[in-house]
């Protein structure tokens, strides 16, 4: 990953600076400022900090231009952090109109794409990213944001009368003179609601996120943000024409033809590798084109009693021996306290999910041979692996049951124990949320599913002048989210909430 950051109208050299430093972990390779100030006074600055995957050498410097010829004279500029998995084919497609090429950046081929195509170059990019680009071109400068279709890549911002801060992690906006780290109290609700905070919102007043799909144009002051990208789906009464074998083949062959195009790597890369489907799949397509490192997180065996074959190293050891791999495994002592406020300060925003401390161990141990890991992160959302997406099966065959054997079942469900460490632990938790949302909608019973403290405990919770936040829906991206699939198979309404509200606030987020 890289770190990028900028400014408009706000701070000066030294704010750039200090932010561009503040996120020095997340690119320790190289690290370049650029910034101008126009005769009307209006002030820009870009900051990147590089992690070095494609092009090694000083050619990947950034902020990066183009200013070695005469017709691309340093009047675009870029700071940039992620991947484009398709930037071969998009240079020779670039070259064939002309353009010039000085490295083997998937940098630079974004800059001409921006030159060839502008904001309709989201539409040629098949990777993961989140870049600002300023454009000098007219006689008033603009600056061009944008964050990946899926939101892998993070962007937060700040905004007011003319004035705009962007950085990949909100403790480098916090280095801008006139941006204070207040809670976001409707942030706060959401947060207690689902244990994570919905796009665009953060924990932070006044600093928001770009969303997955989005980009946002500063231009004269004003700053605009639309959607360039969207999941759509086929309505419920749809009928596929083709096969099951056709499809399971698309599949497979995408799916290798993905994780081929995600190995195109000047540094060495590896793979987490648990015992699921996601990450085994991964592993195996890999393996396809040459021997792979691959790395497992456990803990020791005494606290493994009753948990699941998920749970089990033995299993990962088997695939990883099978398909030739260079095997690491990382046990952990379930101490861990030591590692909190360096994790707090990494994510900036509570993070209730306890996945945070294993990927983060991974990370660290794997760093010492490898710079870049393939994860298996989104196939849940992609291919409903979720216990939820299971319950709406349960929970359609359960509605058809009698009212009063329901009644009965619900008080028996909801007084058994959780069964913590044992493998009837996940059935149990899942049968207790059919039973406490058996009597709500489809689209009711799957967001409750999703939370935790309900209305009345968090008012509890809440000091008088705090009431006012507690009849806030904290729903509604949910519910919005629900309507614009509404037309489609109800499967793929929870994918598709999973997939642009769930994962990038969550999941990719960690």
């Amino acid at each position: 990953m890289c770190g990028i950051s900028g400014l408009v109208n706000c701070g000066d050299s030294d704010s750039l600076a200090r932010m561009t430093s503040v996120q020095s972990h997340r690119g320790p390779d190289d690290s370049g400022l650029w910034e101008r100030r126009f005769p009307d006074g209006t002030y820009i600055g870009l900051g990147s900090r590089r992690l070095a995957i494609l092009d090694l050498s000083p050619d990947g410097h950034m902020p990066m231009c183009n200013e070695k010829t005469s017709n691309e004279d340093g009047s675009v500029w870029i700071t940039y952090n992620g991947e484009i998995y398709n930037f071969v084919d998009l240079r020779h497609e670039l070259e064939a109109k002309g353009h010039r090429f000085h490295s083997r950046t998937d940098t630079e081929v974004i800059i001409h794409l921006y030159e060839q195509y502008g904001v309709e170059c989201l539409n040629r990019l098949n990777g993961m990213f989140a870049f600002a680009i300023c454009d000098l071109r007219n006689s008033a400068p603009k600056l061009f944001l944008a964050r990946d279709h899926f939101g892998i890549k993070p962007l937060y911002y700040w905004e007011r009368s003319g004035k705009l801060a962007f950085a990949s992690e909100i403790k480098a906006l916090l280095e801008v003179p006139g941006i204070e780290a207040s809670m976001n109290m409707e942030a706060l609700h959401q947060y207690l609601t689902f244990l994570w905070v919905p796009d665009p919102a953060t924990m932070f007043e006044g600093i928001r996120k770009l969303e997955a799909g989005h980009y946002a144009l500063w231009k004269h002051g004003d700053l605009k943000i639309e959607q360039y990208w969207d999941l759509t789906f086929p309505s419920a009464e749809h009928r596929f024409e083709r096969n099951q074998a056709d499809l399971e083949q698309e599949i497979r062959e995408r799916f290798c033809a993905s994780v081929e195009q995600q190995m195109v790597s000047d540094v060495p890369i590896g793979a987490f590798l648990s015992a699921g489907l996601d990450s085994s799949s991964i592993v195996a397509a890999m393996a396809r084109k040459h021997p792979v490192r691959t790395y497992t997180i456990t803990f020791p065996k005494k606290y493994r009693v009753g948990e699941t074959a998920m749970d089990d190293p033995a299993v990962p050891q088997r695939l990883a021996r099978s398909l030739g791999c260079e095997h690491h495994e990382i046990v952990v002592e379930p101490d861990v306290v030591s590692l909190l406020p360096e994790l707090t300060w990494h994510m900036d925003e509570p993070t209730a999910d306890p996945a945070i401390l294993t990927a983060y161990l991974v990370c660290r141990e794997a760093r010492k041979q490898s710079t870049v890991l393939l994860s298996g992160v989104g196939g849940d959302e992609l291919f409903a692996g979720y216990r939820k997406h299971a319950a709406h099966g349960w929970a359609s065959a359960y509605r058809q049951t009698p009212a009063f054997a329901r009644s009965a079942a619900e008080q028996t469900l909801l007084a058994l124990p959780s069964l913590r460490g044992t493998r009837m632990k996940g059935p149990v938790r899942m049968a207790k949320k059919m039973a406490r949302s058996a009597a709500l909608s489809p689209s009711e019973a799957f967001i409750r599913n999703c939370t935790y403290f309900d209305a009345q405990q968090k008012a509890d919770l809440y000091a008088p002048e705090l009431q006012s936040f507690a009849k806030v829906n904290p729903n509604l991206r949910h519910q919005a989210a629900f309507d614009k699939v509404r037309d489609s198979d109800f499967l793929n309404q929870m994918l598709y909430l999973d997939t642009k509200i769930f994962m990038p606030t969550l999941n990719l987020t960690y």
